[in-house]
């Protein structure tokens, strides 16, 4: 079963760090603004020269590419190309051509709603080599509302009540900072 906001009142402290559904659990009144984009991850052979790496390009229309583990796998990103829908508020209605799709691995979808082929060039010419793709998938990337002109991609740490708070963030360079304002904040 999925956790819910009864749930809460079951335990001592609750940190809700559950990305595009975020607002999911908090009031109407204290939800965030943020921008929901349905992005295509593409599955793909795994280049020799890229075996066993992560590597994201920062400058521009940025790719990466993230090996899965023991295959010979990767998932290709694209800033870009790979954004199907953006919506901006309190929370994402996923479009009907999608429903089913999203956060499930590697779908058959009923329409052909791919965008790899995008996807695939805009990264070979960033990677340098020739991509072999093999499936998609759907997820839902959440950044800040209106935030186009810098990106800004902040961690955000709310506290809602005395046992009830909110991470917003991702930032692999941010955790332990972050973890340090919420034990400093539980006291």
């Amino acid at each position: 079963t999925l956790f819910s906001k009864p749930d809460i009142d079951k335990f001592d402290v609750v940190v809700n760090a559950t990305y595009s559904d975020i607002n999911g659990l908090i009031d109407d009144f204290q939800r965030e603004m943020y921008q929901f984009e349905l992005v295509e991850k593409a599955m793909i052979h795994t280049p020799t020269k890229y075996k066993n790496k992560s590597l994201v390009i920062l400058d521009g229309n940025f790719c990466c590419i993230d090996p899965i583990a023991d295959t010979q796998y990767s998932m290709l990103g694209h800033v870009k190309e790979a954004i199907h829908d953006i919506q901006n508020g309190t929370e994402y209605k996923i479009p009907e051509k999608y429903a089913g799709v999203v956060n499930k691995l590697f779908p058959r979808l009923k329409y052909r709603v791919s965008k790899h082929p995008q996807i695939i060039k805009a990264c070979e010419e960033l990677l340098e080599c020739k991509l072999e793709y093999l499936s998609s998938s759907y997820t839902i990337r959440t950044v800040l509302a209106n935030r186009e002109h810098d990106d800004a991609r902040p961690t955000n740490l709310i506290k809602h009540n005395s046992k009830f708070y909110s991470l917003f963030g991702g930032k692999i360079g941010t955790a332990v900072s972050t973890a340090r304002e919420l034990t400093k904040m539980l006291g």
